[in-house]
């Protein structure tokens, strides 16, 4: 028997003992009632006329109902305070947690200190820069603000990063591969999901660029498909329904899939409940969801861990095809003649192995022997050279 076995055996054991407990205290009300009565059946019966008392008999009736309401009310009122009590622990942990502190201002101080880094190196590119804006290579208009690079500077935390340093260029697909421990770490750091210690290095997104972390597993929420992707927002507002059928069928939803989403569609369906679609979706159909709504809320940094995990080989080099389309094209299904004027969309990846990563600009090894290394390096922007 393993530990897992034993700690569930002992709760159950546990669980026993107090059903019986409860189950004794319930019975407890109704004992002693019928053990008063019984005894002022024997000692009352005397005070009765035919037998020498002072009271009648219809009296002495009356009193014995008594006994059996005020017994009934009693019982009543104790079962009331075995709830109370029964809940009193639980009660006890909840307030214990809620009272705890929080992280709240050491997050405060983190994003006070990335909103001013942001606007000193924003500052810092516009000098570099004339006029805030250049032609790179392709002959693209890039503004200033766009060659600020994300980076990590001098960051210790735990599961294997210790002082990690990086520079990451806006506009790339930027994987993490190696060591078994690190990787998923470093990702909700990047996606503010978690915040390092005070001293403990720092770790910079521009701080105009919208952070989506997404873990490998989709949660689905109750409603249809449709409001599972866009998160019961209005159609109108990820860019109408023909943007959301496009990026469904782009993301490899199967006919079934899209012939659900198609039926959702109407406004009165959005709460239908999930059971009616969810447990026809496998583990690569709820990847395909969670990608669906990465590419669909569009966020200018996007943070994903382990993306591939659910995909076969095709499937997960088709995925990837799709993260390069939409950090190519900033965006998927959106007006070609606006692209220049939207900010670059930067996408961060853990895979186990380098081989999925074909369609990535950097690649990054972890290891604990030697943390954080490049094996694929990128060009920086010359604003940031």
């Amino acid at each position: 028997m393993n530990k897992f076995e034993a700690s569930i055996e002992e709760y159950n054991n546990k669980w026993s003992e107090y059903n019986l407990v409860t189950l004794n205290n319930k019975y407890l009300p109704p004992w002693l009632t019928t053990l008063f009565v019984g005894l002022y059946m024997m000692l009352g019966t005397f005070q009765v006329k035919q037998l020498g008392g002072t009271i009648s008999l219809g009296t002495f009736m009356a009193t014995i109902n008594a006994f059996k309401e005020v017994g009934a009310e009693l019982s009543e009122l104790y079962g009331e305070l075995m709830e109370i009590q029964t809940t009193s622990g639980p009660l006890k942990k909840i307030v214990y947690f809620l009272n705890l502190p929080t992280d709240l201002e050491q997050r405060m101080l983190v994003n006070q200190q990335r909103h001013n880094l942001a606007q000193q190196k924003r500052t810092e590119a516009r000098k570099k820069t004339a006029g805030g804006t250049f032609q790179n290579d392709k002959g693209d208009t890039v503004f200033a603000v766009d060659t600020v690079n994300i980076e990590i500077c001098g960051l210790t935390y735990t599961y294997g990063l210790n002082n990690v340093t990086a520079k990451f260029a806006q506009g790339s697909i930027i994987a993490f591969t190696g060591s078994p421990k690190g990787k998923a770490t470093l990702l909700k750091l990047l996606g503010q999901v978690l915040v390092p210690a005070p001293g403990h290095g720092t770790v910079f997104v521009p701080s105009h660029l919208r952070i989506l972390h997404l873990s490998k597993d989709a949660c689905l929420l109750e409603g249809s498909l449709l409001h599972n992707l866009i998160f019961n927002q209005e159609v109108s507002a990820v860019g109408g329904m023909d943007r959301i059928m496009g990026i469904c069928k782009m993301c490899g939803f199967s006919k079934r899939m899209l012939k659900r989403l198609e039926n959702s569609e109407n406004t009165d369906k959005v709460k239908e409940g999930t059971a009616q679609w969810a447990e026809e979706c496998s583990n690569t159909d709820c990847a395909r969801l969670n990608l669906a709504r990465a590419m669909m809320m569009n966020t200018e940094c996007l943070v994903m861990h382990m993306p591939l995990i659910y995909y076969s080989d095709g499937e997960g080099l088709h995925s990837m095809k799709v993260l390069r389309q939409h950090v190519d094209e900033r965006g998927l299904y959106l007006p070609s003649e606006d692209r220049v004027f939207r900010r670059p969309r930067t996408v961060f990846i853990s895979s186990p192995s380098a081989g999925a990563c074909q369609e990535v600009d950097q690649i990054f090894e972890m290891s604990r022997e030697r943390g954080l290394v490049e094996v694929r390096k990128q060009k920086l922007m010359p604003a940031e050279e």
